[in-house]
């Protein structure tokens, strides 16, 4: 897989009535064609209902998809280590239960980082 510019870390703990429906809002982006989403999964049972809603919800988009299974440490070291296995150019935090109003959220992030740093 090429470097995605855009990698969105999601920490999940038990959030499988969510996750699914955050990750299906990011496919409306209109910069999806350039992002990889990173789960970052602390529950202690490395939540198997989380892997089986994203891998009956999102199998179509499975491939731009990585999930990471963190110690139970909280939400914070959580994403943490979702940062860390990122690969992106920019990567972006948030939460499983975070839908999208506007298809252009991120694009306006990320430009208004670009136009930050000029």
């Amino acid at each position: 897989m090429s470097t995605p510019i855009i990698e969105v870390c999601i920490p999940t703990y038990k959030e499988e009535d969510y996750v699914v429906k955050t990750i299906r809002s990011l496919t409306k982006q209109n910069v999806w064609h350039q992002t990889h989403v990173t789960i970052a999964d602390y529950d202690p049972d490395h939540t198997l209902l989380t892997r089986r809603a994203i891998m009956n919800g999102c199998k179509d988009i499975i491939n731009k998809i990585s999930i990471v299974d963190v110690d139970r440490a909280g939400v914070g070291y959580a994403r943490h280590m979702g940062i860390m296995a990122a690969h992106g150019e920019y990567i972006v935090c948030f939460d499983a239960d975070c839908e999208f109003v506007s298809i252009d959220s991120i694009e306006l992030l990320v430009r208004g980082l670009n136009d930050s740093v000029k």
